[in-house]
């Protein structure tokens, strides 16, 4: 009971800074939501958009992410778009990962496609390790043999060597 009244009151002074403008604690907030279970989506989107209001970065692109899953909350593609390509513009390597597996799940056009992957490989190129491995299955799907299984080990090996597990699964399942 005790550690219940210890999260029920960091979450009450969480959601009061939120209120107040306090980006930071507002995407503390909205991920706690999240992990709650089940999750508590409309806390979490509110909580998101305040952050995002008061342009926090990191609550815009986890806004963006939630809105493009579809998961805790109805999926809003456009404005999951906007948000993560206003973020990923500047240089966030998490927005530039979420608007690059955005268009691939789209069923893209061939161009489309492309600048899905080159999204991928600029967050990749910033360490977003879990875009790497997104840009090996791209590899694997898209590119003519054997460039394909080439260029998709090297960024799954990029991913493992990021604590990714997927990046080494793919490779031990490739037989490397």
């Amino acid at each position: 009971m005790l550690f219940l009244l210890a999260f029920s009151a960091q979450a009450a002074a969480l959601d009061t800074a939120c209120q107040e403008g306090d980006g930071a604690a507002c995407h503390r907030l909205a991920t706690r939501a999240l992990a709650a279970t089940p999750p508590d989506g409309k806390t979490a989107v509110a909580a998101l958009e305040k952050g995002c209001s008061v342009d926090y970065a990191d609550a815009c692109v986890a806004l963006g992410l939630v809105l493009a899953e579809g998961r805790v909350v109805a999926a809003d593609t456009a404005r999951a778009s906007k948000l993560l390509s206003t973020h990923c513009d500047s240089g966030v390597a998490s927005a530039c990962r979420g608007l690059g597996t955005l268009i691939l799940a789209s069923k893209p056009s061939a161009k489309e496609s492309k600048r899905g992957a080159g999204l991928l490989e600029d967050a990749c190129n910033a360490d977003d390790w879990p875009a790497c491995a997104y840009l090996g299955d791209w590899a694997l799907e898209n590119l003519p043999p054997p460039s394909h299984l080439i260029t998709a080990m090297k960024y799954y090996t990029l991913a493992c060597t990021g604590n990714v597990d997927y990046g080494c699964t793919r490779i031990e399942a490739l037989g490397h």
